[in-house]
């Protein structure tokens, strides 16, 4: 019932940003690490997210996310945790990021990407940006927990890593991604 209601709303404003995309370019979006002074931007862009896609990030329906919630999105150590943003101008329209514990060699990742900006390459650029900062301190894989109905994110995860590993049960799907380390 809410996911229906949730998915008519976002296939309308997708068709309303399609015109929108068009004229979009993402060569001049810039992709840097997220600052603490980033609060009310990550704030923004999830605001700007359709609640599927809000849904589709956090298995819940939240409506707005809580000031410790964007707090823990901003406030990264850029070892165990870290995050990159994507910037159109001075507005986050994109977000990836990782959170482990301390000596894991494996770490859990997250995207989120405005809906007007998926599919043109934004998400692509945040996780493979990330890929090599968690190769380069020495983590092995990523590890990213997918609701099972969402195709979109289950194909971007084969396309950026074709050797992850995808397993599915009736609570959703999980993605492990090898990463290589950079050579310089």
């Amino acid at each position: 019932m809410y996911s229906d209601l949730v998915r008519e709303r976002h296939q309308r404003l997708q068709a309303s940003a399609a015109s929108v995309r068009l004229a979009r370019e993402v060569s001049a979006v810039e992709v840097r690490p997220v600052e603490a002074d980033d609060h009310g931007r990550v704030g923004r862009l999830f605001a700007r997210c359709s609640p599927h896609a809000i849904y589709l990030r956090f298995f819940s329906p939240i409506v707005q996310l809580s000031d410790d919630q964007l707090a823990r999105l901003v406030h990264v150590d850029h070892e165990c945790r870290d995050a990159l943003v994507a910037l159109r101008g001075e507005e986050i329209i994109g977000m990836a990021s990782y959170d482990s514990r301390p000596d894991a060699r494996v770490a859990e990742i997250s995207v989120t990407v405005e809906d007007a900006w998926q599919r043109h390459g934004v998400g692509t650029r945040l996780v493979r940006r990330l890929m090599t900062l968690g190769a380069d301190r020495g983590y092995d894989a990523f590890v990213a927990h997918i609701v099972p109905d969402n195709r979109a994110a289950l194909d971007f995860v084969r396309n950026i890593a074709p050797s992850a590993s995808i397993s599915c049960d009736r609570d959703g799907c999980e993605a492990r991604i090898p990463l290589l380390p950079s050579i310089c």
